[in-house]
């Protein structure tokens, strides 16, 4: 029997899209981590859907659809999502039908803006957007410790 797969051999192997697409010598520094609340949310709703069910049937039915595809809809976005700092690059993946890729070189980000919410704030996640020199605009949305990503970002 083979070696057992660990966390850290599962978050590589997501990957596989972005090691495809380092340069030469490039190579991957962080991988940003989305925050559990991302899905946490919409189960709750989908909890809270189930006792609305139970006290009226229909507005209760009609809002467990809805929070079952939203619930759906955030764990495809958590499960193919990839958000990476390598030594050149900041790179964003969303997407498994549809994909939506993105990119800024290190040396162009000239601008790093954190944003929590009151929860955000509350549960460690937020939102950074990554501004460049001619490059346009790339947003992580509910990134683990977003503070220490931007510091680490801006320490380059």
């Amino acid at each position: 029997m083979g070696p057992q797969p660990s966390a850290h051999n599962w978050e590589r192997s997501k990957m596989a899209y972005i090691d495809e697409l380092l340069t030469d010598g490039e190579t991957v520094e962080q991988v940003i981590q989305l925050h559990w609340w991302m899905v946490g949310y919409p189960g709750i709703l989908l909890f809270v859907s189930l006792i609305v069910m139970v006290l009226n049937s229909l507005a209760g039915l009609l809002l467990f659809v809805c929070a079952a595809i939203f619930l759906t809809r955030r764990l495809i976005a958590y499960f193919t999502t990839e958000f990476v700092i390598t030594s050149q690059r900041v790179f964003k993946k969303q997407g498994w039908i549809a994909r939506a890729t993105g990119d800024i070189l290190r040396r162009k980000v000239e601008k790093v803006i954190l944003n929590q919410g009151i929860i955000g704030r509350a549960l460690n996640y937020g939102t950074l957007q990554f501004s460049g020199t001619g490059a346009g605009k790339i947003t992580f949305r509910y990134v683990c410790d977003p503070a220490h990503v931007k510091r680490s970002i801006e320490g380059q």
